[in-house]
Formats: C-alpha cells, sequence, structure tokens
C-alpha cells in the first residue's frame, strides 16, 4: 500500500465526486487538485487498491463505494 495521507485521498475521492461524470484524466488532475505526478500516482494506487476508484486508459473513475466514501461524514469515513 503506498504511503498516502487520508486527507489527500478524501479531497481526491471528493474533487472526483463533484465532477459530473465522476471521472478525470490522471495527468490533468494533477494540476487541479495542485499535486506532483508522482504523489498522485500514488494517490490513485491507494484509492484503486481500496476500491474506491477505477483506472483504465489514463482516466481515474470513481466507484460507487467512493462516492459513498467521498459523501459521507468524518464520522462515518472513521
Amino acid at each position: 500500500m503506498p504511503q498516502v495521507s487520508i486527507n489527500e485521498l478524501a479531497g481526491l475521492l471528493e474533487h472526483l465526486a463533484l465532477m459530473q461524470s465522476r471521472r478525470a484524466d490522471i495527468f490533468r488532475l494533477a494540476g487541479e487538485i495542485r499535486v506532483n505526478s508522482d504523489r498522485l500516482l500514488g494517490l490513485m494506487e491507494a484509492a484503486e487498491l481500496l476500491g474506491f476508484a477505477t483506472i483504465t486508459q489514463g482516466d481515474v473513475t470513481l466507484t460507487p463505494l467512493g462516492e459513498t466514501f467521498a459523501e459521507a461524514s468524518i464520522l462515518a469515513r472513521k
């Protein structure tokens, strides 16, 4: 499991949840959430391993589980 902060992961999932399609181009996403590409790839790997997102052809898509996590309160996330 890559070493990422839960706050960074939650921020990524919340950003994806705000997008209409729940999908984003990975390379554009780095600029949108202001992280370097190495950090973003770690976040992507963690999100995919936890079942929060899928990665296909350079795009990341939020899964239903990821949507639930992104929309949950802090207490529910714990």
